[in-house]
């Protein structure tokens, strides 16, 4: 889908980048290794937590060189989340958890990175609307949806911005165009 003279893709990588997050666009889950070792290596990561991702990246961490923390997520540097939606017009994404444990994986540490597939990305929040009144009617033990739109930012009396005050310093969306 194209809005303007943008696909969903580059409205969305634009928004979200403009909010101080950063987003890679990789075709497949191979492609991503690379990207991966840059953010581990430039942002000296040696921890990790992992929720909610498909069983087909299992192997993709096993060659890291940085230890998977479990359930212990107050020891990551990097939280590695599955968003299930992303909004172009906002540069958000949107992750739907049910475990308390899921949510604090992009919330907690440092550094959090988000993988998104291309097919995903919704034009508008109006979009959500839907989606969000049939999450909240169904018969799970709660969801939480979390609205992610670059890092944590806070501002003191003088206005001034600051990041990763409260949450991740560093936000990154992987974006697979090719499922």
């Amino acid at each position: 889908m194209v809005v303007g003279s943008k696909s969903l893709v580059e409205l969305f990588k634009d928004r979200f980048e403009a909010n101080s997050g950063v987003v890679h666009v990789v075709e497949e889950v191979g492609d991503a290794v690379g990207v991966f070792e840059d953010i581990f290596s430039s942002e000296d990561v040696g921890r990790f937590a992992v929720a909610r991702l498909p069983q087909r990246f299992g192997r993709f961490f096993a060659g890291l060189d940085a230890r998977d923390v479990g359930d212990n997520v107050a020891e990551a540097d990097v939280g590695i989340t599955w968003a299930d939606y992303g909004i172009a017009d906002t540069g958000t994404i949107v992750e739907i958890t049910e475990m308390d444990r899921d949510r604090l994986v992009s919330s907690l540490p440092r550094i959090h990175v988000a993988f998104l597939k291309k097919d995903r990305i919704l034009p508008r929040l109006e979009a959500m609307a839907e989606i969000i009144r049939e999450k909240l009617s169904e018969k799970t033990l709660r969801n939480t949806i979390t609205f992610i739109s670059g890092p944590s930012r806070t501002s003191d009396i003088e206005l001034r911005t600051v990041l990763g005050v409260h949450g991740p310093h560093s936000v990154h969306v992987l974006v697979f165009t090719r499922w």
